[in-house]
């Protein structure tokens, strides 16, 4: 409503700040897109640590008035690998939720349940699925190497809540940037692509990311309109795309570090205590882990374990693929 000196107030009568409303922070759209994939956002699953030792907590008192709840019911220090990736280290200041560099994330958790008053410890693993949709690079796949390896020196149960994209695959981004196509009708990109290739000057600047061979550049209408510049007489055509160091893994090392990870599991659930939760979909080495892991509990309907995909073809049908799950 309309008060007396013009200004617009509430029912209450109280006056009505202006003000746009506030952004949603990093923290709370990381939120809303595991939301939308119907799952958690790797952060709050401390928090829910918290409420489920503090619901236990509870149930206990109501049985037995003389047990008194611990003020602190779940202590965790994020781990981080270290300098020379040997190792996982507590993380000397605490993380802030969202800065994470990468997509895979390692607690040391202390529970104080009725049951272990004194505390218990675990270590949980947890893909970050806002990060690159949760995929597996080196990276990831080394901090959940090396966090389940601290379990087991710890002799302590390990947690991996999963949720995840498989291996990462992708193409330099360097090379993205940059790279031209030769079409195979000449400008009609509805006849295919005859190759990838780069300039000169682009093939000098991207030095060893990617392996290139010489070769003669069709001839093109631009040729003859060309004024200020000679034309192309040489294509570098790409034949095999190395990347750069700092974009962490474009395939094979992701493959080489994914079978790591694998081992690893094996041994750690004939060591230790081994659980997994399959919060989302989980796709190739995602799946792979949980199963060696052998206790899975999945978040129904929507968390599915997609382990392969095969090429299956019947004389006179189209080849199709068929992926199984469990």
């Amino acid at each position: 409503r309309q008060a007396a000196g013009g200004a617009l107030t509430p029912s209450s009568g109280s006056p009505v700040a202006l003000e746009p409303y506030a952004l949603l922070s990093v923290v709370d759209q990381k939120r809303l897109r595991c939301q939308k994939l119907l799952t958690t956002y790797c952060y709050d699953f401390i928090h829910l640590f918290e409420i489920a030792v503090g619901a236990a907590w509870e149930k206990a008192s109501a049985a037995d008035p003389s047990l008194s709840a611990p003020a602190e019911k779940v202590v965790a220090t994020e781990l981080v690998l270290s300098p020379d990736g040997s190792c996982v280290v507590p993380l000397e200041a605490p993380c802030k939720p969202g800065s994470n560099k990468i997509g895979m994330i390692a607690w040391d958790v202390t529970l104080y349940t009725p049951e272990f008053p004194a505390g218990r410890t675990i270590i949980v693993i947890a893909n970050d699925i806002t990060f690159m949709q949760g995929t597996f690079g080196p990276l990831e796949d080394l901090v959940f190497e090396r966090a389940s390896q601290f379990a087991r020196e710890l002799g302590v149960p390990r947690i991996y809540m999963a949720a995840n994209a498989g291996a990462r695959f992708g193409l330099s981004e360097a090379v993205k940037k940059c790279f031209r196509v030769q079409w195979v009708g000449g400008d009609d990109p509805a006849k295919g692509i005859a190759y990838l290739w780069l300039t000169d000057k682009d093939r000098e600047a991207l030095g060893d990311a990617v392996v290139t061979e010489r070769v003669d550049a069709p001839p093109s209408d631009e040729d003859e309109d060309e004024a200020e510049e000679p034309p192309v007489r040489f294509h570098n055509k790409i034949t095999a795309i190395i990347g750069k160091e700092e974009e962490g893994g474009l395939g094979v090392e992701s493959l080489q570090m994914a079978g790591a990870i694998a081992a690893e599991t094996s041994i750690a659930n004939r060591e230790i205590f081994t659980l997994s939760y399959s919060t989302a979909r989980n796709i190739g080495i995602g799946s792979y882990v949980l199963r060696l892991g052998q206790r899975v509990i999945q978040q129904l309907p929507l968390s599915p374990l997609l382990v392969a995909a095969e090429r299956v073809h019947h004389p006179g049908a189209p080849v199709t693929l068929v992926a199984s799950s469990r």
